[in-house]
């Protein structure tokens, strides 16, 4: 079996009707970090902070040809089971037609 390359991949998924999603993921954190403080001479100084780190996740796919968005914000960790949770709502989003490259 010979390798579409992606000119030959469009070509044929237009042809053919069908819709190509890119797919990714991101991963954003949020951390306390402090660059500088001041204080009294010989006094230590107190700096507050709830000392968590949050996180968000996103998957997004956009459509090649319309140009149209689809996220999902997950606040678990990235896994198997949530990208494959997310295919499937692209699935249904795009009526069992996406080619997803």
């Amino acid at each position: 079996m010979d390798t579409l390359h992606v000119p030959e991949l469009k070509k044929n998924a237009k042809e053919g009707g069908a819709i190509i999603v890119y797919g990714d993921e991101a991963s954003l954190q949020q951390s306390p970090t402090f660059h500088q403080t001041w204080a009294p001479v010989n006094v230590q100084p107190k700096v507050l902070s709830k000392r968590q780190r949050n996180s968000q996740k996103i998957f997004g796919g956009i459509a090649l040809y319309s140009g149209k968005f689809l996220y999902k914000h997950k606040e678990e960790n990235f896994h198997a089971e949530t990208y494959i949770e997310f295919l499937e709502e692209l699935q249904k989003h795009y009526y069992k037609r996406a080619l997803l490259c």
